[in-house]
């Protein structure tokens, strides 16, 4: 018999426990022994999707969902993988994530698909490159207020298709509003196929193109033509150079854990993840100083390993309260405007002023410039860089 959510939640620094709603899809699918609630994080009124183990389950069940947590827990801030909020031990092992909806079942512009599917990609080869089997259709969710796709963590052994042909086998569905036809690809819509249809067909009629979801996304980033590279052990920024250090511009400072919970204010839970914002997050050009909040343009000048970011305009910054953000690439993904050579926490950043960030490999940026206060309480997105269908592959 299941404990009820009230006298679950009782035990945990969880609160308001109550069965999951009827629209709620089960994050983890069709597993009986699994039991799904709502709750809400103890200092807000947001609601969380509660996971734990009924209390009935094996002992071997009991493992999975150990197992399950701990994998869950190591990439809690990887992109494209569902945050962990929180998670205890009381009564059982449970865990907190947001409860994202699934995917779409209506087509969506091919723009809207691309950015979908490399969310996706990066959270299933996050998952398969730490030794899982890639997740189930059903744990590839949704989020309405972001616009964002991510994965869950598979339960045990998913079997069947490869990550790649998963991920594009939602690109069809997404793209078209069909489910993928048996036989030979033919586009159905009218008039020619966008650029991406050419990677959805290489990968569901060639998967073995791709060798993982790391060269797949590559080629949702940059085309099918793109030569192949494998995906890195552990990526990191460059070291510094000496060009860079005399024009202000350096390798790719980047933020430790510790760091990272200063800074994005995450409190004393620390598990939202570090790219997911919170209710306190501002995401507007049109603040000004009145209420201490800046007003500054930054534009974008994209190469194929780097990208260079510049003030274009508007107030003057400290370093210490800028960094850039990029969601959608796998490793670490902010980078402090203070770290680089020439500046430290107080060196103003005004007009004209850049950073230049050198991965080391080719990417493709969704990059975020970010304000956040001094207390790490707020954040401001400054300015946003998207891809667009229209833009083309590489590009930018």
């Amino acid at each position: 018999m299941a404990d009820s959510p009230d006298r679950f939640v009782a035990t945990t620094e969880l609160r308001d426990g109550q069965p999951a709603p009827e629209e709620w899809d089960p994050l983890t699918g069709d597993v009986p022994w699994i039991s799904q609630f709502l709750a809400r994080l103890p200092d807000a009124d947001r609601k969380v999707a509660v996971l734990t183990t009924e209390s009935g389950a094996t002992e071997t069940q009991q493992t999975t969902f150990e197992q399950v947590r701990s994998a869950w827990l190591a990439a809690e801030h990887s992109a494209g993988v569902i945050s962990v909020l929180a998670h205890g031990d009381s009564p059982r092992p449970w865990f907190a994530v947001d409860p994202w909806a699934p995917l779409p079942t209506d087509s969506r512009p091919p723009a809207t698909v691309r950015a979908l599917l490399i969310d996706l990609a990066e959270g299933v080869w996050q998952i398969e490159s730490a030794g899982w089997t890639p997740p189930t259709r059903a744990q590839f969710r949704f989020s309405p207020e972001t616009g964002r796709a991510a994965v869950c963590w598979p339960l045990g052994d998913t079997g069947g298709p490869s990550g790649v042909e998963r991920v594009a086998a939602a690109g069809y569905e997404l793209l078209t509003g069909e489910a993928v036809p048996d036989g030979n690809l033919v586009w159905p819509g009218a008039g020619d196929p966008p650029q991406l249809w050419d990677v959805l067909e290489t990968a569901l009629t060639s998967p073995s193109t791709y060798a993982n979801c790391y060269e797949f996304k590559r080629a949702l980033l940059f085309g099918p033509t793109t030569p192949l590279a494998g995906p890195p052990v552990a990526e990191s920024a460059s070291p510094p150079t000496e060009e860079s250090q005399s024009t202000g511009a350096g390798g790719g400072g980047q933020l430790s854990r510790r760091a990272a919970v200063g800074v994005l204010g995450l409190g004393a839970l620390g598990l939202t993840g570090l790219f997911a914002r919170g209710s306190d997050t501002d995401s507007s050009t049109e603040q000004s100083q009145d209420d201490g909040l800046p007003d500054a343009s930054f534009r974008f000048i994209q190469h194929p390993n780097t990208l260079r970011v510049t003030h274009a305009g508007g107030d003057t910054i400290d370093a210490g309260n800028l960094f850039v953000r990029n969601p959608r690439i796998s490793g670490e993904n902010i980078y402090l405007w203070s770290d680089y050579p020439g500046y430290d926490d107080q060196t103003p950043v005004s007009e004209g002023d850049s950073i230049l960030i050198d991965r080391k490999v080719m990417s493709m940026w969704f990059a975020e410039v970010v304000w956040q206060s001094s207390d790490g309480s707020r954040e401001v997105v400054l300015e946003e860089r998207k891809i667009s269908e229209e833009e083309g592959f590489g590009e930018g």
